[in-house]
């Protein structure tokens, strides 16, 4: 059985975030779908436990995890559901599921240059240490391919 861990550690901000929603939408949808070969363990803040189902798996988010975590190892994919999280496996046998959401900042604020730039290198290090691509939107995909090498992922 292949172990899947999905980073929900957005769920200790704001309710009212767009992270948040998508996480506690992503969390509610996958805790419906009947899983026979798949083990999910939901890494989130410890007051969220149960918020998936009393029989769902959980890890505690500590910050410090951005840092160093043990035990990444045991895990075959870590789900990295927020496009500049800092939270990661820190082994190169579990693969990484990276989701791309958001390039609205391009658009939006073409002036900033110097942080629309630095994004873009933070995003590009992340798609590089992923194994698979994925997006919220046709959108965010499309301005991912305009912006970013995705080579064949």
């Amino acid at each position: 059985m292949k172990k899947v861990l999905v980073d929900m550690h957005r769920l200790k901000y704001n309710p009212f975030n767009g992270l948040y929603s998508v996480c506690i939408n992503l969390g509610k949808a996958l805790a419906k779908i009947p899983v026979t070969d798949l083990e999910l363990e939901y890494y989130l803040p410890k007051k969220d436990f149960g918020i998936f189902g009393p029989d769902a798996k959980y890890t505690e988010h500590r910050s410090i995890d951005k840092f160093y975590r043990f035990g990444t190892g045991k895990y075959d994919l870590w789900h990295v559901t927020t496009q500049l999280s800092w939270y990661r496996p820190f082994n190169r046998r579990t693969k990484v599921l990276y989701t791309l959401y958001d390039f609205s900042y391009l658009i939006e604020d073409a002036g900033n240059v110097k942080r629309n730039k630095r994004l873009l290198a933070q995003t590009q290090e992340r798609i590089d240490r992923a194994d698979y691509i994925t997006g919220i939107s046709q959108f965010a995909i499309d301005e991912a391919y305009k912006h970013l090498n995705l080579g064949n992922k």
